[in-house]
Order: C-alpha cells, then sequence, then structure tokens
C-alpha cells in the first residue's frame, strides 16, 4: 500500500514539474514576443490636427470622385468642458479613467471572463486612452499584436501627460459624429452650440454614440440614439454624477427636440456617398487610418456608372425601380467576381449625409432561402459526390435530434424531387436533410468552419443549428458577405474578401499601403460547376417566374429568400395571416454577383411594415438585379468545364445512382454530370419481388372468387415518384395463375377487390398468386392452393 502512495507521489510530482517546465517556457516565449514587438513602437506624441492636406478618393479609372474638406473648429481646452460631458463620457466608456494608469485591469478581469462565458464576444475593456491610441496611432484589427501595443502606449500616454491632457486629446481627435475629428464638430452638427454649452441630455446623447456613430446618428436613427442616450443616463446615475430625478428629466426630452435641423444641409445627397461611405470604414478597418484625419490618396474599386444609377434609386428617382412605401428600405451589393471587389452598393434609401448606418455593409439580417446553395447544397457538392440530376425526397421530416417538425412554406409534400426542383421550390424538408447528411459526414464543427472562412458565421460554432440550413441565423449576414459567398461558386470556389478599396497613399511620408484580400479556396471547382449547372436549370424552368431577372444572352444563376414573421407578432400586429417580413434574391453571372434585400427597419403596429404575396413591393428586388445585369453583365460567357467532370445515362431519379441500358425507355434516362471519382457503377436491373400475395376465396357453382383487402391495392403511394420500377419494367400486378389436371394454363390479372373467374370445365385445380411486373421476367413469392370445381351443369 505503501509502494503504491508512493509511486503516485512521485507521479503527482512529475507531472507538477512538467507543468512547471511547460509554463514557464510560455511565460519566456510571450515575455520575448512582447519585448521584440515593443521595441519598435514609436514614442507617442499628440499636436495640433493638420488641416492644409486633405484626402481624396478615387474610382476604378482613377479619376477623382470626393475630396474630403475638413471642418475646421478651435481647439478645445480641458477647461472648455463642462462637467456633466465629462461625468457622462467616463460613465459611459472608463469609469475608473482617474484611477488606473492606462489600463483597468478589473473591467479587463470581467471583460475576458463575460466573453469566456457568453455565447459571442460582445463586451470589450479599452479605456479611454487605449481607445485614443487605437483610434490616432493603430489600426483597429483584433489581434494580440494590436492589444499588446495599444496597453503598452496606454501605460506610455498615462506617464508622459496628466489625465486632463488625455481627456483633452481625446475631444479633439476623436470623431464624435463618424465623420470629423473633435467634439465641436458634433456639437455644432446636432445642436448648433459649442461643448461648454451643452445639457444633461446633450452630453448624455454625445457620450453614447461615439462606439457606433452611424448607428446612433440622431437624424437618421433616432429611436437607437435616445434609447442609447437613456442608457448613458442611467450609467450616470450608477456612477452617482446625477440622481435619478435628472435623469427622468433628460428621458422626458425627445431627441427631436433637442436637435438643430438645417435642412439645407440634413437633407443633401451627396454623388456616390454610399460607396464612399464603405471605403472610409474599410480605410479605417484595415488600416487603422481615418482619411478624415489623416491626409491621404484612396484608389478605389468604384464603377461610378452601376453607382450612379443605384444613387438615384436610393432617392427614388429612378425610371427602373419605384417605392410605394415610404417606410419600405432597400440595400444591395455588387462583387466582381474576378478580384472579389465591391463596385457597388445601394445603401439604403434617402441616403442624404454622410458616414450613415451603411445597410448594404452594417446592417445584418437572416438570409432565409439564399443560404441554401450556398450551404445545404454547396457542401453537398463538394462532400457527397452528387451529381446535377440528384434526386431527393420532400416528406416529413423533424430537425434532427428534436420533435420539432420542419414545415415548407405550403405546409405540403411534393415526394421525390430532382434537385433543381427541391431549389426551384425551395423545399425546407429537403434543405434541412442535406444539411444532415453533410454534417455525417464532416460533422457540424465542419459546416461551422466553412462558414467562418466564407464571413457568414455568426455565433460560436458550437452554437451552430439546423435552422441555418433554412436561413434562420442568430443575427444575420449582410448583403456585402452574402454577395461574396455567391461570387465564390461563379469563381469556381475560391473566396475572396469583398473590398472596396485598392490601396492608400499617405501624404506625409508618400507610404503605399495596398489592400490585399484574403483568397482562399474552399470548395472544389468541380462542385461549384455542377452547383451551378443546377441554378441555371432553376432559372430556365423558370420557378415563381425568377427568369425575369435574366438578360438575353446571359447565363444568370440566382435564388430567392423570405422571411416570416412569428405568428405572435402576426396576431399581435394584426396583420395578414399569409404576410412576410422581407425578400432576398442573391445571384450572379460569370463577371459580377449581387445580392438585394428589401423590408423595413423596424416592425410597427398599425403601420404597412409588411408584405403580401399579391403585393408587388417585394419584387423591386428582381428589378433591381435585372437593371443591374442589364448595365454591368457581359453577355455569352460560360464557365469552363473542369477535365474531372464526366457525363453518363443514368435512370431518372434513381439514388442510388443506377446506369441505363439500351432497353430503358428514353423518357426514363437523363444526362448527368459526376466527379470522375464518383462515377456509377451499377446497371439498372429488373428488381427481385419480395411482396407476397394476401387475398382469400371461395369456390361456388362454376366461378372461382378471389378477395383482396383495401390495403393490398396495387400502386398505393404517398407522394410522387421519380423513379419507379413500374414505369420501366411495367405495373407490379397480381397474377392469379390456373393450372388443370391436362397441365392447361390460365392466367388471370387480379385487379379488383372482388375478382371473379368463370370456370370452363370440372376438375382439380392448382392456384397460384404472385406478383410480377407486367413486362417482366421475375416472380414474387408464390402461394399454392388446391381447388375442385364440381358443377354438374356444365355442358359437354
Amino acid at each position: 500500500m505503501k509502494t503504491s502512495k508512493s509511486k503516485f507521489k512521485s507521479i503527482l510530482l512529475s507531472f507538477t514539474d512538467l507543468f512547471a517546465i511547460i509554463f514557464l517556457c510560455l511565460t519566456t516565449i510571450g515575455v520575448f514576443y512582447t519585448f521584440n514587438l515593443l521595441k519598435n513602437v514609436k514614442k507617442p506624441s499628440f499636436k495640433p490636427l493638420d488641416t492644409k492636406l486633405v484626402s481624396k478618393v478615387y474610382d476604378s479609372q482613377n479619376e477623382v470622385v470626393e475630396t474630403l474638406d475638413k471642418e475646421s473648429t478651435d481647439w478645445v481646452n480641458y477647461s472648455d468642458l463642462p462637467d456633466i460631458f465629462i461625468n457622462a463620457l467616463v460613465s459611459t466608456e472608463d469609469v475608473r479613467f482617474f484611477m488606473h494608469n492606462g489600463i483597468d485591469i478589473p473591467r479587463l478581469l470581467d471583460a475576458i471572463y463575460t466573453n469566456i462565458t457568453a455565447s459571442s464576444f460582445k463586451q470589450g475593456a479599452s479605456t479611454l486612452t487605449q481607445q485614443l491610441v487605437k483610434n490616432t496611432m493603430l489600426n483597429s484589427n483584433k489581434t494580440i499584436k494590436r492589444k499588446i501595443e495599444e496597453a503598452y502606449l496606454a501605460t506610455k500616454i498615462e506617464k508622459l501627460y496628466s489625465k486632463k491632457d488625455i481627456i483633452e486629446f481625446y475631444v479633439n481627435y476623436i470623431c464624435f459624429d463618424g465623420i470629423n475629428p473633435g467634439i465641436n464638430v458634433a456639437c455644432l452638427k446636432y445642436f448648433n452650440k459649442k461643448i461648454s454649452s451643452v445639457t444633461l441630455p446633450e452630453a448624455a446623447l454625445l457620450a453614447g454614440i461615439i462606439n457606433l456613430p452611424s448607428f446612433y446618428n440622431p437624424f437618421k436613427n433616432p429611436i437607437e440614439a435616445t434609447n442609447r442616450r437613456n442608457e448613458v443616463l442611467d450609467l450616470m446615475v450608477k456612477h452617482h454624477y446625477i440622481s435619478n430625478y435628472q435623469a427622468t428629466m433628460a428621458k422626458n426630452l425627445p431627441i427631436d427636440k433637442m436637435l438643430y435641423h438645417k435642412t439645407s444641409d440634413d437633407e443633401k445627397s451627396y454623388p456616390f456617398q454610399a460607396y464612399l461611405d464603405v471605403v472610409y470604414e474599410q480605410v479605417k478597418e484595415y488600416s487603422g487610418y481615418d482619411p478624415y484625419t489623416t491626409p491621404m490618396e484612396i484608389y478605389t474599386y468604384l464603377d461610378t456608372t452601376l453607382q450612379s444609377e443605384i444613387d438615384l434609386m436610393q432617392q427614388n428617382k429612378s425610371s427602373y425601380i419605384h417605392f410605394d412605401n415610404d417606410l419600405q428600405q432597400m440595400a444591395a451589393s455588387i462583387i466582381n467576381n474576378d478580384n472579389g471587389s465591391i463596385i457597388a452598393v445601394f445603401g439604403g434609401r434617402n441616403y442624404n449625409g454622410k458616414r450613415l448606418f451603411n445597410r448594404a455593409y452594417d446592417m445584418v439580417k437572416q438570409p432565409a432561402s439564399t443560404i441554401k446553395p450556398i450551404l445545404s447544397y454547396a457542401l453537398a457538392y463538394q462532400y457527397l459526390n452528387w451529381s446535377d440530376k440528384h434526386c431527393l425526397v420532400d416528406d416529413k421530416t423533424y430537425y434532427p435530434n428534436t420533435t420539432k417538425e420542419v414545415h415548407n412554406v405550403d405546409y405540403l409534400h411534393m415526394g421525390e424531387l430532382l434537385i433543381d426542383e427541391a431549389i426551384g421550390y425551395s423545399r425546407n424538408t429537403v434543405a434541412v436533410k442535406t444539411m444532415q447528411e453533410v454534417a455525417n459526414k464532416i460533422g457540424m464543427n465542419g459546416i461551422a468552419k466553412y462558414l467562418e472562412d466564407i464571413n457568414l458565421l455568426d455565433v460560436k460554432k458550437e452554437n451552430l443549428s439546423y435552422s441555418y440550413a433554412l436561413g434562420a441565423f442568430s443575427y444575420g449576414v449582410s448583403p456585402t458577405n452574402l454577395a461574396a459567398s455567391y461570387a465564390m461558386i461563379a469563381n469556381q470556389g475560391i473566396y475572396q474578401t469583398p473590398l472596396a478599396v485598392k490601396k492608400i497613399v499617405l501624404l506625409e511620408n508618400n507610404q503605399e499601403i495596398i489592400f490585399d484580400n484574403y483568397r482562399k479556396r474552399i470548395l472544389g471547382a468541380d462542385s461549384c460547376y455542377l452547383l451551378n449547372n443546377v441554378l441555371e436549370s432553376v432559372m430556365k424552368k423558370n420557378f415563381w417566374n425568377i427568369n425575369v431577372i435574366k438578360p438575353d444572352d446571359v447565363n444568370v444563376s440566382a435564388k430567392t429568400g423570405t422571411s416570416s414573421f412569428d405568428s405572435n407578432i402576426i396576431k399581435e400586429y394584426n396583420y395578414p395571416s399569409n404576410s412576410y417580413k422581407d425578400r432576398w434574391l442573391a445571384g450572379y453571372c460569370k463577371n459580377i454577383s449581387i445580392a438585394v434585400w428589401t423590408g423595413f427597419d423596424n416592425t410597427k403596429k398599425d403601420e404597412p411594415t409588411y408584405f403580401v404575396p399579391s403585393s408587388n413591393d417585394a419584387n423591386i428586388v428582381k428589378n433591381f438585379f435585372r437593371r443591374i445585369m442589364d448595365i454591368a453583365a457581359i453577355k455569352n460567357q460560360t464557365y469552363p468545364r473542369p477535365d474531372n467532370i464526366v457525363t453518363v445515362s443514368i435512370v431518372k431519379g434513381s439514388n442510388p445512382y443506377l446506369l441505363a441500358t439500351n432497353s430503358i425507355n428514353k423518357d426514363y434516362i437523363v444526362e448527368a454530370n459526376f466527379k470522375r471519382n464518383a462515377i456509377p457503377i451499377n446497371y439498372i436491373c429488373e428488381p427481385i419481388i419480395d411482396k407476397e400475395p394476401n387475398y382469400d376465396y371461395y369456390v361456388s357453382t362454376d366461378k372461382l372468387t378471389i378477395l383482396l383487402p383495401k390495403n393490398n391495392t396495387i400502386n398505393n403511394v404517398e407522394y410522387k415518384k421519380i423513379f419507379d420500377y413500374e414505369k420501366i419494367y411495367g405495373k407490379l400486378t397480381l397474377i392469379c395463375e390456373l393450372i388443370n389436371e391436362k397441365n392447361e394454363t390460365m392466367e388471370v390479372e387480379l385487379k379488383d377487390e372482388i375478382n371473379d373467374i368463370y370456370m370452363i370445365s370440372n376438375g382439380n385445380y392448382t392456384m397460384k398468386l404472385y406478383y410480377k411486373y407486367k413486362n417482366g421476367h421475375n416472380r414474387g413469392p408464390i402461394k399454392t392452393e388446391n381447388i375442385q370445381i364440381n358443377n354438374n351443369s356444365f355442358w359437354f
């Protein structure tokens, strides 16, 4: 016993020593990594902003389309800031600002714990000092390298400058309006006053919009801005800067009453602005520089012809699409398939102003059925070796591992369908079963990794569910990312990050920064070729009149999607029972991909914030898609056929696939494309019949009566069949074979529930009953009876 304890103690000590060595090694590596990373970091310094140099934006043809003139305001000193603003700022962004040394350790630990235990990473822990560093000296990429540099520089700044200095730098360098640096710019824009004169509700609004200035823009999104202002007021109460009474009084002031309405500016639309806002966001996202604060030349992929047309549509001035409902919104993104670039965007209706909430790039919505080709079916062609004539079954289906039934939009089942029909009719049951079959092959983690690779995963991998097969995402996808995923299919399986910017050149030092987009092969070219064949077939068969989006001589592939309301919403809001909330259309031709959405920002009671099937409002996505294709699609382009794609003749609807023989009627044969390693090897042959007769009989005078039960009726199926041996070998028939003493045989086909067979003579008979295909040779199990006919009335 002592020996066992000694061994256990020895093993435990060995593991402890090993763990200590590993920990020491990792710590040493981390220290050296951090030291090497930080030794080249420049000393932080701040100076008044240079207003002489300005940024310029160039289109795809290198023509200047915009010059960013900064709004000039006086430098704001710390003494100009009222206490209510400082209190609102620290309450919202950094409550321990005046106590920490640049890094708020308790808040950092709390954020780490929250992000580990939550379903998604949302909570940050950046102090005001770190935010200042990120916005003036680093990029905004969420990398370990950037976070280490940010923390290091924040502590350096805290040593070099006082807290008052840091606040002063912050309010002069940060873009409170999302466009121009400086708190006074935002104050003049929103309230027509300088920061020194703001009131409590105004201060709370300013402090609240910092992290999402476009989304919380009070002119464009007053509801969101109001909610955010009220959150700030609640935080100020929590941290004892104001009383509950003061917060309540401030909340009672409507946002609209606070704002300075300068119609000539606020209602002004700017050429290409929806696209330019994407440009500015990507410049900041990928380089860390703000073109409004750092003078630069920005070279973009902007197609001015397309964007000019879209600008008219956004203002409801186009002759091709027209909005009758003022509440209806729209968003779209157009991608160049060759290089993955964004060439035009529909940022939203009435896109007036700058740095607005851009629905093409910033908005996420559940993609509905537009996700089916990208998720279930693309992965099926990648991993399940389907042909482009694959047969599926639309029948009663449950979400895997649940008792919840998957419903089609019509609550019906269509039986066997070829893959183009399953996509064209958008059968939900089939999409879920396909995703399950893929998951059985590569696991749900494999599917999640695929979505992550193409920027469509909106939850942690472990939270991915089968509802995603129908586009019921937890949060949703943007039109830009959806368009990029369709561009991957058009680009033969290579995914490219959608970029609006080619490069920037910093004017102060002539430094050039190239924006290289991420390129990765996600799917095989053969898988994409087969899927594209199917999608083109959907277009040719014109399901739901989708063919109207296709210009002549342009090969187009596309899928629509519709999101429905929860039944409780329909009841509560008294909407029509068949109402739905939005419509998607995503697709591509050889050179461009498009994703377009229309719907409503918010669902409102007693307001027409819904569509019904009889309305043409939702079909505006088709009109938009067709117009963009008319302008930008290149005609008569086809997709190269991969060398490993082989065409063979199979029996239509067979699953597993069966090769056709010369004896098969051509009506039951289809030409199907396969990957070379997945060509079927089995030919069709007459099947073995295992069906046994179920009957009763009796003999009376001169006849034999055979009774068949109702449920024995032949060809009793619940749904449509494409593949059926009866179509090829004739109807499966119940045969009664009667053999007399002279070995003479009479065959009778039994068709009815009551079958009377009149005998021609007395004597002993052998009765055999069995099933056989009418034109076949095989017999099923035979049941034999001996009967005797003895009727004196027979005349010889």
